[in-house]
């Protein structure tokens, strides 16, 4: 309820955010620089997808049960929860950060070379939709109870799905 806030509380809630980006993009930058770079011609981007896909399901599970344990009274001081939510989301960030080039990869490398513009760019486009339709579901699934754990339910279940097929795929 931002009309709600003063002056300061908002500014509070800005700074908290801009270091959460900030977060995020440092983890981003040193998984995808330091590690994903090094270890791709190793490991595989099959490997590397799957890996990204069961952090970011285990990520979105420890999110579901931190909001439960909050919202059920049993994790109640700051000092612990902040530090988790920054754990969680350094896992939930590193699965994106190795998921993401290796989908990116395969595509280019299991498609047609004649038409391997148009799939991509049609990948692009899915991606760009999710982008879309992820936040709008997203917020109409956080109000549906009051613990607002059912986006990250949704995410979850979809991750699995995603898990399960990928698991179906041959290996490079």
């Amino acid at each position: 309820r931002m009309e709600e806030m003063s002056d300061e509380q908002l500014e509070d809630v800005i700074r908290k955010s801009s270091l959460i980006f900030a977060f995020v993009g440092l983890v981003l930058m040193l998984v995808q620089g330091g590690i994903y770079r090094r270890f791709v011609s190793r490991v595989g981007e099959m490997r590397f997808l799957r890996a990204g896909v069961a952090l970011m399901l285990l990520g979105l599970c420890a999110v579901i049960a931190t909001l439960l344990a909050v919202h059920g009274g049993i994790l109640t001081e700051t000092a612990v929860v902040i530090p988790l939510a920054l754990v969680i989301l350094a896992v939930l960030v590193t699965g994106f950060a190795v998921m993401t080039p290796s989908v990116q990869a395969l595509v280019s490398k299991r498609s047609d070379p004649t038409r391997q513009g148009e799939i991509l760019g049609v990948n692009q486009s899915m991606s760009a939709l999710a982008r879309i339709l992820g936040p709008a579901i997203g917020s109409f699934l956080f109000f549906v109870e009051l613990s607002h754990v059912m986006p990250y339910v949704a995410g979850a279940a979809l991750m699995a799905v995603v898990l399960v097929l990928t698991l179906r795929l041959p290996q490079e």
